[in-house]
């Protein structure tokens, strides 16, 4: 998944909310945000996992990983 793929999202980002989004397809199935793409609001992402231009991107956007 790429950061351009959670533009619509606000607030937490989880595999929880990436499946209630239509994003993903289930819950349980692991995610890993890639860098591909900006972050223009300040998101949370938990339990995810994401690589380290993607953490940085979302950093400097104000957000963080958990």
């Amino acid at each position: 998944m790429n950061l351009s793929d959670l533009e619509g999202v606000k607030g937490a980002v989880s595999p929880k909310t990436l499946a209630t989004a239509g994003l993903i397809p289930s819950p349980k199935r692991a995610v890993k945000i890639l860098a591909k793409g900006d972050v223009k609001n300040a998101i949370v992402v938990r339990g995810c996992k994401v690589s380290d231009g993607a953490r940085q991107k979302i950093e400097a956007a104000g957000g963080k990983v958990e």
